[in-house]
Order: C-alpha cells, then sequence, then structure tokens
C-alpha cells in the first residue's frame, strides 16, 4: 500500500531539517539521516565563535569538539542546553563534569525531535508519526600530564529511531588531545570524533559523520596572570575593569576529504559579560554566527548564540550553567 507525507506550510519534511539544522558538514554525503545531530555543537559559546571549539576551554560545553578538555574545568560544572531551528526540529542536553589536578570526566546526555508529521495512505486512513528522535548517552575522562599536554576520551551511545518504527544503536567514540604551548594563553588542540560502526534501518546502513578536527586559540589581556585566564577568561569572579580576548580557529576533515574552517573571537568586556563574533568557511550555509555570555550571580553563566541558515530560519542556541567548588 502506497503512502504520501502531506506537505503544509508549518511543516517541513523531516529530512530537509536534519540537513539543515546548522549541521555544517552537510555537503560531505555521509551520515545523511543517521547521526547527523552529532555534528551539532553544544552550548552556545563555541557556536557563537564559528565553532571553532577544538581548543577552547574552560566549560564543559568544548568536551564535544575535544573530550581533553573535560580537563580544563577549574570547578564543578552542571549545564543544560535548548536549541530550536528550522521546522520544528528542537535538541536539548544536560551534562555534569568536574576535573581534578591530573584527571577530569564529564557525563552528558543529548536528546533531538525533529517533530512529527502527517501521513495520509491511499485508503483514506490518516495518522501522525514522529519524524525522528534521537539520543546520545556520553561519558567522558581525562588525564593532564604535568599541566602540559592533557588527554581524553568519550564513549557514547547513539540511538536513532525514525517514523516511529525504524530504530538501531550503536556504540561509538571520540578522543582528543590539548597541548598549551610555552607561550601562556597559546593552546593547540586534535580530535576524532564519532568513530563507530554504522547505523543499519532494516537492510539501509548508514555511517556516522566521523570529523577529524584541528584547532588553536590564544586568549590575553592588558594585565593579570594570562596562564590562568587562559583557561577561564570570561567568567572570572575576582576581575575589575579587564579588558581579555579569545581569538580560536579550527579546521575540519570529514571521513570523505572535504574541509571546513571556522575561526571566532571573544571579548570579555566587563566583569560579568562577553561578545563573540565568529565566521564559517566551505559549508553552504557559511556565514557570521554571533552571542554573548552573561556571569550572572551565585555561579550561573547563560551563553547565547544565532546563526542564519540559508535565509530560511535562524538557529538559536541557549544554554545556562552553574559553577561550584
Amino acid at each position: 500500500m502506497k503512502s504520501k507525507v502531506k506537505n503544509q506550510k508549518s511543516k517541513i519534511l523531516y529530512l530537509l531539517p536534519l540537513l539543515i539544522t546548522g549541521l555544517p558538514f552537510v555537503h560531505a554525503g555521509e551520515g545523511k539521516i543517521a547521526g547527523m545531530f552529532l555534528l551539532d555543537s553544544l552550548g552556545g559559546r563555541a557556536a557563537a565563535l564559528g565553532n571553532a571549539g577544538t581548543a577552547l576551554t574552560g566549560n564543559l560545553q568544548s568536551v564535544g569538539y575535544n573530550p581533553s578538555l573535560v580537563n580544563t574545568l577549574h570547578k564543578r560544572e552542571l549545564y543544560m542546553q535548548l536549541q530550536t531551528t528550522l521546522g520544528e526540529v528542537k535538541t536539548g542536553a544536560l551534562g555534569y563534569g568536574q576535573s581534578g589536578q591530573w584527571t577530569g570526566w564529564a557525563a552528558q546526555v543529548v536528546y533531538m525531535d525533529a517533530g512529527t508529521i502527517h501521513i495520509s495512505l491511499a485508503d483514506g486512513t490518516q495518522s501522525s508519526r514522529d519524524a525522528q528522535k534521537d539520543s546520545v548517552l556520553s561519558l567522558s575522562g581525562g588525564v593532564s600530564l604535568a599541566g602540559v599536554l592533557d588527554m581524553g576520551i568519550t564513549v557514547k551511545q547513539v540511538s536513532s529511531k525514525l517514523v516511529d518504527a525504524y530504530s538501531d544503536n550503536v556504540i561509538a567514540g571520540d578522543a582528543g588531545v590539548v597541548l598549551h604551548m610555552p607561550v601562556h594563553g597559546w593552546i593547540i588542540g586534535a580530535s576524532v570524533l564519532n568513530e563507530g560502526p554504522e547505523l543499519k534501518y532494516m537492510t539501509a546502513k548508514d555511517p556516522l559523520p566521523r570529523l577529524y578536527r584541528f584547532g588553536t586559540s590564544y586568549t590575553f589581556c592588558r594585565q593579570g596572570d594570562v596562564k590562568t585566564l587562559a583557561s577561564i577568561p570570561w567568567k572570572a569572579q575576582d576581575m575589575e575593569k579587564i579588558s581579555v580576548f579569545t581569538f580560536t580557529a579550527d579546521a575540519v576533515r570529514d571521513r570523505e576529504g572535504e574541509m571546513l574552517y571556522g575561526t571566532g573571537v571573544e571579548w570579555f568586556y566587563w566583569p560579568k559579560a562577553a561578545l563573540r563574533l565568529g565566521y564559517q568557511f566551505g559549508i553552504p550555509s557559511e556565514g557570521f554566527t554571533f552571542g554573548f555570555g552573561l556571569n550572572l550571580p551565585a555561579g550561573y553563566i547563560i551563553d547565547y548564540s544565532m546563526k542564519m541558515i540559508d535565509n530560511l530560519s535562524d538557529q538559536h542556541k541557549v544554554s545556562l550553567s552553574f559553577f561550584w567548588d
């Protein structure tokens, strides 16, 4: 029995949002349905900096770019994220992480809901189904060697379900390193993400979107200890009227050899706020990203980012983090 999906102005075919939901690597031709949300960034900070987060230290959101960054957490952190984009696609995340003198660990869950589709069968029967629901449960761990080299890995369970009928689960992993250069504030990072088996829907197989990332960041300020500020520039509590700048840049290679680039700058212009601007290169939706961070009382931080997607819709990310000793 043949079926068709009704198009409505307020609804978009469930495949389309998955291909443009801010996922900057869609043109690679891999992971066309499964695992596409694995390409999305966590948190509003790196997203506002052109998704250049491979060497961006100091918060749990960056662990999704490079698991070794879990070692750069200077406080315990709990964070939540909400993202909206084209159509009905929504994503959310919840995570916790902490690090000690030589080790760090984090646990995170990410969830994506692509909305519903309406189906009309040839006999006139109509029904609604969930277009796609995906989730990732991850556990990250890292170790720091003499404060010079950080290494980390992430093990994650990837679950995907299409139209309430086809589903699969696989175990995948990430690995990364961070090198603290002799020049205080200069950091280099590299990572391999989404290494694992293919997701399988009945007889159709879809590979995970493996990525190879290389990035660098540099933080400097007018005064103060730049070595400390390199790790926690925008959320320091004891800074008074100090301008702190962080420059970051990433180069990303997908499994098919396509190269992608992103860069951004963060200006911490007041003890409790930061402005961010970035740009992404080499992708269909390349363009500017921007956002801000607000350091609220009692250890709360709000990060926000925005990006235009091919003039069709705006992608908004809002994340709330809570830091404590």
